[in-house]
């Protein structure tokens, strides 16, 4: 689907009226792989209790992010939990699904990181019954070591 985007020139010379150009952009919807393009979709519609309270999670720290982003790599598409788009960061929630696939992620992770993106992985268990701060502490370290001490400093109460 194509979108429309309206771009205002402002003519020089003997015309001083607005010209309107219409110019063409693609909609970026996925990847064209109908399977792939139906899992994004399906996902999000309907996250899992994890992927619901770590976007929540995120928003409440800030963070803009995308969720169910494809990302093209060498061997195929992926769909990624979360990506922070400002840190080239693709966050993983591994549910049961992801119990005896770790040779699985971890080529997964390769494919991603040769992309220029980092990737952190975390358990449902971590999302669901864990603590928040230390999820954003590896989440910082990832984006921004050098804030870590003033963080630290915000964990004690001393700023």
């Amino acid at each position: 689907m194509n979108y429309l985007c309206k771009i205002e020139l402002y003519g020089a010379g003997k015309s001083s009226k607005k010209k309107r150009i219409r110019k063409k952009r693609k909609a970026v919807k996925g990847c064209g792989c109908k399977a792939v393009d139906k899992f994004r979709s399906d996902h999000l519609v309907n996250p899992t209790p994890a992927e619901k309270k770590f976007g929540d999670l995120l928003k409440v720290f800030g963070f803009k992010y995308e969720a169910q982003k494809i990302i093209k790599t060498d061997d195929g598409y992926k769909i990624a939990d979360f990506y922070l788009v400002k840190y080239r960061l693709v966050i993983e929630i591994d549910g049961g699904y992801h119990e005896g696939r770790e040779v699985d992620d971890d080529k997964r992770t390769r494919a991603i990181e040769k992309r220029g993106k980092d990737v952190i992985r975390f358990s449902n268990e971590e999302v669901l019954n864990g603590d928040s701060l230390v999820i954003l502490e590896q989440i910082i370290l990832k984006v921004c070591p050098e804030s870590m001490a003033y963080f630290n400093e915000l964990r004690r109460g001393k700023v």
